[in-house]
């Protein structure tokens, strides 16, 4: 990313959103729900979107993926299993999708967004 950056003259943190916009375009794959999730970001206000990038997975549904991903590493998981990981891993996704649109539109919108970034 750094790399990117230079080349093209970007700060890094610019180059992150120019990514994010690259990898987030309204795609038909994309579950029809989570597509109008993303797309009703647009219309939030700006405290709301800084509310949706800061978005977290809750730690209840980390800690029961983690127990599904030892216990898979320990035996075969349960058909009933594999699809509650699948559901626990697309709510991962989703998360992630969000703060990621709610950081992109937040600097579209002028805003500093390097404090949604890795810690120094």
């Amino acid at each position: 990313m750094l790399d990117r950056a230079g080349q093209s003259k970007r700060t890094v943190q610019d180059e992150a959103v120019h990514v994010m916009k690259l990898a987030l375009p309204v795609d038909p794959l994309l579950p029809e729900a989570l597509r109008k999730e993303l797309e009703r970001l647009a219309k939030l206000s700006d405290n709301a979107l800084w509310k949706a990038a800061k978005t977290v997975v809750s730690d209840a549904v980390n800690e029961r993926l983690e127990d599904l991903i030892f216990k898979c590493r320990e035996e075969a998981l349960t058909e009933a299993e594999k699809k509650e990981q699948q559901c626990l891993l697309d709510e991962c996704d989703r998360v992630m999708l969000v703060r990621a649109e709610a950081a992109v539109l937040l600097k579209g919108r002028g805003f500093d967004i390097s404090s949604l970034g890795p810690k120094q």
